[in-house]
């Protein structure tokens, strides 16, 4: 029995010393420390913080997560390069030539959110050192991969784009198993040795797995990505998944993105995107991008939770003056709570922060013939919902 472990760990070495496929005999003699130390080696940034030259991106998400949008503003922004930058926050230091193979979208959408997209960056799409291509290669079919091979060296791709992936991994290969990562390693590696050896960067867009409900809007990892090998096969990768769920016909979108890598980059960001509202039946008339740090992100929603807990204690304030305006004998915290239906701890929280502004006071009121402790309102003060003499309602947590 093949050990699986160990075919993953054998990708993982086919995808880290891909950039030696088809290199000469000297270049696979062991050498010193010495001379590995005088080597000029640095990293090729394509696009800042985003993505480096020379190892295989894996752009991933689930379905309706805006890949191909975003994807067509990668290679626009890597086709353009300098003053563009990508998603309108990460700079792409020079163009660069670039193929994009989509077989999925169709002509018309992908020339629309192309068009779209280059106006909003100021650029002629015509312009530009960007191939389309339609239809996508099948890995396992030699002839095609060759083509694909001579292609790239004839136009000097610096990147190719594969998207989606699916469409190409398993034709023609009916005994092929998605989930094994010895069957899916030799197609990974096909992709690399097309690109790898010839200066070209692949990108290779994929699904993830089918997301429960316990999953929610949360950021995603490479063992989301479906599929065996792409998590091992990734050097670096770009993960979408929705911040929140999308509003039919709205056009906006609101987006994680968890940016990585094995040279060292990591980072997650928020992007809100808006595609314009639907006309004539077809949304995407616009390409407004707004990038966000994953800090800010939560700084927000500590502010929008705020102010609703002050909005919930502001209610709750506000009915308790109401209910003992209406019982000017006062009640029990106890008669009061359950009037009103709330949980103990909500009235708790109304009763104090209502103490604290001097709305009501302790006051013994008589139940059954029986004294207890309980409020009432205190004299000038009426139940009124808008808060008038400007009180915070958060000051009692």
């Amino acid at each position: 029995m093949i050990d699986i472990n160990h075919g993953r760990s054998l990708l993982e070495d086919v995808v880290v010393n891909a950039e030696q496929v088809g290199a000469n005999d000297a270049e696979k003699c062991f050498i010193s420390s010495a001379d590995f130390a005088a080597l000029n080696l640095t990293h090729d940034w394509l696009i800042e913080k985003v993505m480096v030259s020379g190892e295989p991106l894996v752009i991933g998400g689930p379905k309706k997560s805006l890949k191909t949008s975003i994807v067509v503003d990668l290679a626009i922004s890597l086709a353009a390069g300098f003053n563009t930058q990508f998603l309108k926050k990460f700079d792409v230091p020079k163009p660069r030539n670039v193929g994009l193979i989509s077989g999925e979208s169709g002509k018309k959408t992908l020339q629309k959110k192309a068009r779209t997209i280059c106006n909003e960056k100021s650029l002629n799409l015509e312009n530009l050192s960007l191939h389309w291509r339609f239809q996508m290669p099948k890995f396992g079919n030699k002839l095609e991969i060759e083509e694909l091979s001579e292609l790239i060296q004839t136009h000097r791709f610096e990147v190719v784009i594969f998207d989606p992936m699916y469409l190409g991994l398993l034709a023609e290969n009916p005994n092929a198993n998605a989930g094994n990562v010895l069957h899916m390693g030799p197609l990974l590696q096909s992709v690399v040795n097309t690109c790898l050896p010839y200066g070209c960067t692949p990108i290779l867009v994929h699904h993830t797995r089918k997301l429960g409900q316990r999953d929610g809007n949360r950021p995603l990892d490479l063992d989301d990505l479906s599929q065996a090998g792409f998590a091992e096969f990734a050097r670096q990768w770009v993960l979408l998944s929705r911040r929140s769920d999308f509003l039919d016909g709205s056009g906006k979108h609101e987006l994680w993105m968890r940016c990585g890598g094995s040279a060292g980059h990591s980072s997650l960001w928020g992007v809100d995107v808006d595609e314009g509202q639907v006309q004539d039946g077809i949304s995407g008339g616009t390409w407004n991008v707004q990038v966000k740090s994953s800090k800010s992100i939560r700084d927000e929603k500590e502010v929008e939770t705020n102010e609703k807990a002050k909005n919930k204690l502001k209610k709750i304030v506000n009915e308790i003056l109401v209910y003992l305006e209406q019982h000017p004998d006062g009640d029990t915290k106890t008669g009061i709570r359950e009037a009103l239906g709330v949980s103990s701890t909500v009235i708790s929280q109304g009763i104090a922060t209502a103490l604290v502004r001097e709305q009501i006071k302790n006051e013994t009121v008589m139940k059954n013939n029986k004294s207890y402790a309980g409020y009432v309102l205190k004299r000038g003060v009426t139940g009124q919902p808008d808060n008038p003499d400007g009180h915070d309602c958060s000051a009692v947590s």
